[in-house]
């Protein structure tokens, strides 16, 4: 079975990318917007909550550190 390559996109959720970030214990790079906003570390659980608050909800976290399961999605649809 062939392995997955790293950074490869594998879901959305409202258009906002889901990446393959391999094991549990795999650290890339950090990820900041263009304005310098920072979202996290590549592509750990925390990055894509803030990248999504972020992209869909146009919203930048006030502690730019964290984690997951410390934020709650208060949008309603």
């Amino acid at each position: 079975m062939p392995l997955m390559k790293l950074e490869k996109p594998i879901d959305s959720l409202n258009h906002v990318q889901v990446f393959y970030n391999g094991s549990t214990s795999n650290v890339l790079e950090r990820n900041t917007t263009s304005d310098n906003y920072n979202l996290g570390l590549k592509y750990q659980c925390v990055e894509f909550v803030k990248r999504y608050y972020y992209e869909f909800l146009q919203h930048k976290m006030p502690d730019s550190y964290g984690h997951a399961k410390d934020f709650l999605i208060l949008y309603c649809l």
